[in-house]
């Protein structure tokens, strides 16, 4: 099995390249430093934000903690500054629960850029977006990354 690893992170590397070969800054990500509240029902929150990216082909991944002191249905997505450009939904079926989402997507932008991390649920102000999980590492729950591609 340490073989096959081996083997597939070598193929990987050759086919993908170090980071430092990409243009621009390769690859960067944001944790969320403190939590957010939900907003009103379906309404969306801002969590953490890529910053300004320059034109090209990113892979844009986004994954975080949301709490719901009620039963009901969270949306995590990815937005560009203008639209929503990649959803996901969960549904809580007890009171309380810790919901974990991630959704990732490549994007090509023409023109700088900068997405963010938004999430919002179907109850209203009842949830809220962690920055550190349960026993988990301070501020490490909740992130958006971007690696450049081309």
């Amino acid at each position: 099995m340490a073989r096959y690893v081996g083997q597939t992170v070598a193929s990987l590397n050759r086919m993908l390249g170090s980071a430092t070969a990409f243009p621009g800054a390769g690859s960067a990500t944001t944790f969320l430093t403190g939590d957010v509240a939900g907003g009103a029902i379906n309404t969306f929150v801002n969590g953490p934000t890529t910053g300004s990216l320059a034109a090209g082909t990113y892979l844009i991944i986004a994954g975080g903690v949301y709490t719901m002191a009620t039963a009901g249905q969270a949306t995590l997505r990815i937005h560009n500054g203008s639209a929503g450009v990649k959803d996901s939904n969960a549904n809580v079926a007890a009171n309380g629960s810790f919901i974990p989402m991630e959704i990732s997507l490549v994007v090509t932008i023409a023109a700088p850029a900068t997405f963010t991390l938004q999430v919002a649920d179907n109850v209203g102000a009842t949830g809220t977006l962690k920055a550190t999980a349960t026993n988990g590492t301070t501020n490490k729950a909740t992130s958006i990354s971007a690696v450049r591609l081309a």
